[in-house]
């Protein structure tokens, strides 16, 4: 029998072991010129990367090379990639390209700020710094970055599109990276554009198309040993799930989150889908614990916001379905503070983020809870005060009702009585928007034209297809409708629409009869869920709840 002594012994010389293992590679790598760091870099452990990223800037100042102390940055910018510390990296990239009057380090930087920034879900900025890079790359002719730039692009536009509209986009990435034999060159580039194409097939249920790409992805990363394998282990899981294999799904999932310690939302993601495969097996006792983990990851990376939400709700729920009030009371007062810094961070955001719950229902959630608790341990509570508090919640229900009722009227009745809507022209001055004046005034006759003429609603448009047809540039264009028509360019195409169909229903009695479904595709909407968001979005009121009143008159 070994002695205590002697484990303590064996113990400390695997530490030994492993330490002099981890030294002697890293001394491997600091005999790599600078080049072949960079190369090595994305493979290390984070661990080793701490080490190797301050010494690969020191080497580059000392050598003067500015190129290579840009590239010192973006080594740093990688460390911290996902958390704003990459921020500050990215713009020393700039700057130094600024100074050097170097394209190639403006278009880096301005690449790497917008991919951080997508990261932390600033999509507007992201875009911006996205749209800068894509400029350089374009004046020094760069192919590679021009790729990434255009898989980046059509990230974004998911955010705020349905996954029909933009699987042909992956799909026309990955065909454009095969096509021109640039897979084996830009190896990561093109595992993201896989990924994300197998992603949106996912996403939209055409479940057998995602396995083909999850598992073409698996068998390549695992081949090429990229940390792209334990991603594509992960949406392997996530569609195993969706095809209700939940003894798969957890397997892929629980290998996958072994390899995704650094990744803090996809390790949430993987945590709540492992819980979501067990409740559908009856067994959420058993996944439980995994929502207990994604709270945890939550408290120190408090960027997961709707992961968060989704993982309190589930919380919330099963503590509930084993009555354990004050257990549920906790994680729907978390589930209450994440949702209004939802509706804070991301209040201004045109995105397809359907809410489930409103924060005056939760709230109201929340008090008849803490209320059903006071009453549990106080049983001597007389009837009288039980009658009273529920008096007291009708009461507060109904004059919530009617004062809601009261709003949508005043909203319809100021609808009815305004003339027809329409993008004004604000007082915006050329100078403020740096246009030509002459380019400027052609851009807002001919954005009237377009506006009397309806085509918005018959065809569909993007930012570019419309500059094409007025003749002009996107950024010119852009810019114009950003600083007259309120907003950006979804939001003035959605105004138009809705400004359309409410003139319609106003004066077509029988559109009025219309399904919401036809009046949506009347408006030129894709989806009626989309049609009634932007619709309540614009007017404060529900288009169902618009034709009510308009049928009562």
């Amino acid at each position: 029998m070994i002695s205590i002594f002697l484990k303590l012994k064996l113990f400390i010389l695997f530490l030994f072991i492993c330490s002099l293992s981890q030294s002697q590679n890293i001394n491997n790598i600091y005999s790599l010129s600078l080049d072949e760091i960079e190369e090595s870099f994305v493979n290390l452990k984070k661990e080793e990367k701490k080490i190797i990223a301050p010494s690969y800037l020191l080497r580059a100042k000392k050598e003067r090379n500015t190129s290579k102390i840009a590239n010192g940055y973006y080594l740093y910018s990688l460390l911290h990639s996902h958390t704003k510390k990459s921020i500050p990296y990215t713009d020393s990239i700039i700057q130094i390209g600024e100074k050097s009057n170097n394209k190639y380090l403006l278009a880096k930087g301005y690449l790497q700020k917008g991919i951080q920034q997508y990261y932390l879900s600033s999509y507007s900025e992201s875009l911006n710094n996205l749209v800068s890079a894509k400029k350089y790359f374009e004046q020094i002719n760069n192919t590679f970055g021009l790729l990434v730039i255009r898989h980046y692009i059509v990230v974004l536009k998911n955010v705020k599109t349905n996954d029909k509209e933009t699987t042909s986009d992956f799909k026309d990435n990955l065909n454009f990276i095969i096509k021109n034999n640039l897979d084996t060159i830009y190896r990561n580039q093109y595992f993201k554009s896989l990924l994300s194409l197998a992603n949106a097939y996912s996403r939209n249920y055409k479940l057998d198309s995602a396995f083909i790409y999850f598992e073409k992805g698996i068998l390549e990363s695992k081949k090429s040993k990229s940390h792209f394998y334990s991603y594509f282990l992960h949406g392997y899981g996530i569609n195993s799930f969706l095809d209700k294999d939940y003894k798969t799904s957890i397997d892929s999932l629980t290998k996958a989150s072994s390899y995704l310690k650094n990744d803090n939302a996809s390790l949430a993601n993987t945590y709540l889908y492992i819980y979501e495969s067990y409740r559908d097996l009856n067994k959420s006792n058993l996944g439980v614990k995994y929502l207990i983990k994604v709270d945890s990851i939550y408290q120190k990376n408090p960027t997961i916001l709707y992961l968060a939400k989704d993982n309190y709700e589930y919380l919330k729920n099963y503590y509930k379905s084993i009555n354990k009030p004050q257990e549920q009371l906790v994680y729907l007062t978390k589930m209450i503070e994440v949702d209004s810094l939802i509706e804070e961070k991301y209040a201004n955001l045109n995105s397809e983020i359907v809410k489930k719950y409103e924060v005056p229902n939760l709230i109201s959630e929340k008090k008849k809870l803490i209320s059903d608790l006071k009453l549990t341990q106080n049983k001597q509570l007389t009837s009288i005060i039980i009658l009273g508090v529920i008096i007291l919640i009708v009461l507060s229900f109904l004059g919530y009702f009617i004062s809601q009722n009261k709003k949508q009227n005043k909203r319809f009745n100021e609808i009815i009585n305004q003339k027809s809507e329409t993008n004004k022209n604000s007082k915006t001055t050329t100078t403020t928007i740096n246009i030509p004046e002459d380019i400027y005034r052609n851009i807002i006759e001919k954005l009237n034209k377009f506006e009397t003429s309806n085509k918005f609603v018959k065809q569909k448009y993007t930012l570019n297809k419309l500059a094409k047809e007025l003749k002009t540039n996107s950024s010119y264009l852009s810019s114009v409708i950003n600083s007259t028509k309120g907003g950006n360019f979804s939001h003035y195409q959605n105004s138009l629409k809705i400004n359309y169909i409410i003139e319609r229903l106003k004066t077509d009695q029988t559109l009025r009869a219309y399904t919401i479904k036809s009046i949506a595709e009347e408006a030129g909407f894709n989806t009626p869920q989309t049609f009634t968001k932007v619709f309540y979005k614009k007017t404060g009121i529900y288009p169902s709840y618009f034709i009510k009143k308009l049928k009562e008159e």
